[in-house]
């Protein structure tokens, strides 16, 4: 009877291991699967980072572009001296007259001879 015993015995122990070696397997699979799902948040949380600075990179460079062409012609505009429009030295105020102002000219023939 003892063999009895210890043959059925065996039966009972391997399936222990089966149950143990399978609960075993099945917390492996879900620690490996949460660290899949938290590298994938990492990730991801990274992409969204690199697409962040990306766009300020490309939104910094257009700016830069930007001030660039305002300052070569801000150079142009700024630094000209202002023209303030001057009445015309032909023309005087006078008391009396408002008028052109005579200019004599001399004829260059007669400078010639």
């Amino acid at each position: 009877m003892k063999r009895v015993a210890v043959n059925s015995a065996q039966p009972v122990d391997e399936e222990a291991k089966l149950k143990f070696r399978h609960q075993r397997l099945v917390q492996d699979h879900l620690d490996l699967q949460k660290e899949v799902v938290s590298n994938k948040n990492k990730l991801e949380a990274a992409k969204q980072k690199r697409d962040i600075l990306l766009a300020e990179i490309r939104f910094l460079r257009r700016r830069q572009r930007h001030l660039l062409e305002i300052k070569n012609k801000e150079k142009k505009t700024v630094w000209e001296p202002i023209r303030v429009e001057k009445k015309p030295k032909k023309w005087f105020i006078n008391d009396k007259r408002v008028g052109k102002k005579k200019i004599q000219v001399q004829d260059e023939v007669a400078l010639n001879v």
